[in-house]
Formats: C-alpha cells, structure tokens, sequence
C-alpha cells in the first residue's frame, strides 16, 4: 500500500534547502503584499514646488534668531531651521 504525497513530498520542495524555502516564502510574500501608488514625491519633499507656488508659506532661517521665540501666526507658515536649534528648545 503506497503512502498519500503530500505537499512536502512533492519534487519541487525536496529538492531545496531550508534556507531557500524560507526565501522563496519571504519573496512570494513581498511581492504579494506590496504596492506602490503615486509618487516618491513625498519621501523627499515638495519643498521646490510649494517654493514655487507659494513663496510666502516658508520663514527663512536666521542664525541670530531662535526658533525657540518665534511667536505663533495668524497664517500657517513652515520654518526653515536646523535640528541643533531645535534640540536647544527641547
């Protein structure tokens, strides 16, 4: 009477070393799972094209003056800083 094959049993997966099948499992799973919608854009910054449209929207940075003192605005703004200014406020 011959034993049922199974799924480990079949030629593909004996042939392979444990390592592999990790890997192969991993790579199924990754390329699966992930997507990519749009655009990098927003991993760097869209710095350049909101300079464009809207010059106003950024406070330059000043050595002289702190971050840590500027007062609230009625307009949102974004100040361009240095992160050794910053850790001083904190």
């Amino acid at each position: 009477m011959q034993k049922a094959r199974t799924f480990k049993d079949s030629t593909f997966f004996v042939n392979i070393n444990r390592k592999m099948k990790i890997f192969l499992i991993l790579l199924i799973l990754l390329l699966n799972s992930c997507a990519i919608k749009g655009n990098f854009a927003g991993l760097y910054s869209y710095y350049h094209k909101m300079q464009a449209l809207k010059p106003d929207l950024y406070v330059a940075y000043h050595p002289k003056t702190s971050v840590c003192d500027v007062l609230p605005s009625p307009e949102p703004q974004v100040y361009l800083t240095r992160g050794l200014d910053l850790k001083k406020c904190v």
